[in-house]
């Protein structure tokens, strides 16, 4: 296969029962197939490739045995070589949850805790998955080290439906170039505003941009999901920068119009077509302005008259003026037109620097909690979602974003079920990256939370 050949999907390793290349086949995708069970000469063979300008995207499947290949010291060298090459390529690697969790069931366990449902083909399946032990703990974290130093992130499974559902979305989601997906929970402060600005923004990048956008998603009782498809030209990696200049273009048409018509004809538009789309920008800047101080102002306002109510029963009472002076500080401005802050407001961990707080600690924790609940629209989540919100807002870095979103629609009962099943996947790999953190001591339990969330479902 040659450049000539045009794109193709590379696939590393047997997903066991050839979901992906089936797929791949029904779309008419061209792909190759790899095996890293293999002397270091092939893995130059699977460098070169991943190296291929042609190649598109890649789907992984590693095992037990090839993390003790990749810390061998003939393969230290390919190893950071092929993924470093595998991080610069839109990629899949899924791993079995034995392989991360250093256990495995015992099929003789199975067999006696339902012996009616233990069939042959039950039996099959488990030894498809763990015909080889997982890693020891050293070489576990070593090859853990090494994926994340070349920012490659694992897709935990348990089952080979389950595998097979991760590869299929990965691959429709490829195939249509999703740009990105998020979820806007019901009751979120500016949720009416983020759907203007994602609108706009679809605009931007259509008008101004001349990219071919196709914006799609669907709505249920606890919010709306957002997914922006564009063209071969658009990758999802480039989407925070489109924000970013899309944010900067809002901020130059409310506050120097001629400024930001200089910068349409700088990207080729004619003088007048520019003069239209900065006055018509200028004109919704302008009104989401007024919608977000309005809304703000009435989310105040919302929240004060229910603590009030709340507060009446504790044995401390609380002055007005000071409970509607720390809400004031507790929701976050919108003064200014940050798109990015509509999108996902966050709630300062206290009261801005200076101000004196003179009710007791267990009264602020409760204004506190109540406001950020309001303001997240998250007040219908349990203990165990909240809490993995926490820490995603901890440690989420670059994906705190998308991790939240995938919170939200894991969820949702009404969201799609492959892309819940997606969402559970890629918070369990989050997990997996903190287990090292201070916070590493109580995953479990939200592992154990992740996977009550779909049980029965595949």
């Amino acid at each position: 296969m040659t450049e000539a050949d045009g794109p193709y999907f590379l696939l590393i390793g047997s997903d066991d029962r050839d979901f992906s290349a089936n797929k791949l086949k029904v779309a008419g995708v061209r792909y190759r197939r790899k095996s890293l069970y293999s002397d270091p000469p092939n893995w130059e063979k699977i460098i070169g490739i991943l190296e291929d300008p042609t190649l598109t995207a890649v789907i992984l499947k590693l095992t037990g045995n090839i993390f003790h290949y990749v810390v061998r010291s003939q393969y230290e060298d390919l190893s950071r070589r092929l993924f470093g090459a595998l991080g610069k390529k839109p990629h899949l690697v899924m791993v079995h949850s034995s392989v991360l969790e250093g256990a495995i069931e015992d099929p003789e366990v199975l067999a006696r805790e339902d012996e009616e449902e233990f069939s042959y083909e039950t039996y099959f399946e488990y030894m498809q998955r763990t015909y080889l032990e997982p890693p020891d703990v050293e070489t576990r974290e070593r090859v853990l080290e090494i994926l994340a130093r070349h920012n490659i992130k694992l897709t935990p499974y348990v089952t080979n439906a389950e595998m097979a559902t991760l590869a299929g979305s990965f691959i429709d989601d490829h195939e249509r170039n999703l740009l990105f997906r998020v979820y806007v929970p019901a009751g979120r402060l500016y949720a009416s505003e983020a759907d203007k600005l994602l609108r706009l923004f679809h605009d931007w990048l259509t008008q101004v941009g001349r990219h071919s956008i196709r914006q799609d998603g669907y709505s249920t009782a606890a919010g709306r999901v957002y997914e922006f498809f564009g063209d071969e030209n658009l990758v999802s990696s480039e989407m925070t920068r489109q924000f970013s200049d899309f944010s900067h273009f809002l901020d130059l048409c409310a506050k120097d119009p001629d400024a930001a018509e200089d910068e349409l004809f700088a990207r080729g538009l004619e003088r007048q077509s520019a003069a239209d789309i900065v006055g018509r920008y200028g004109k919704s800047v302008r009104r989401i302005n007024t919608d977000l101080r309005h809304e703000r102002e009435s989310r105040i306002l919302t929240i004060r008259h229910r603590l009030e109510s709340e507060l009446l029963d504790m044995a401390e009472g609380v002055p007005s003026l000071e409970l509607e002076s720390l809400v004031e500080r507790l929701v976050p401005n919108a003064a200014a037109v940050i798109p990015l802050h509509g999108l996902s407001p966050s709630v300062a961990s206290g009261v801005t620097a200076g101000a004196t707080v003179t009710i007791n600690q267990q009264i602020f924790h409760h204004v506190e909690g109540t406001v950020l609940q309001s303001v997240q629209g998250t007040t219908h989540l349990g203990v165990e979602a909240k809490e993995l919100l926490e820490l995603i807002a901890n440690h989420g870095g670059e994906d705190a974003a998308s991790l939240e979103t995938d919170v939200h629609e894991l969820e949702d009962p009404d969201a799609r079920q492959a892309d819940r099943l997606g969402a559970k996947a890629r918070l369990s790999g989050f997990l997996v990256r903190l287990k090292d953190t201070a916070e590493g001591a109580g995953l479990a339990v939200l592992q154990r939370y992740l996977e009550s969330k779909l049980s029965g479902l595949l």
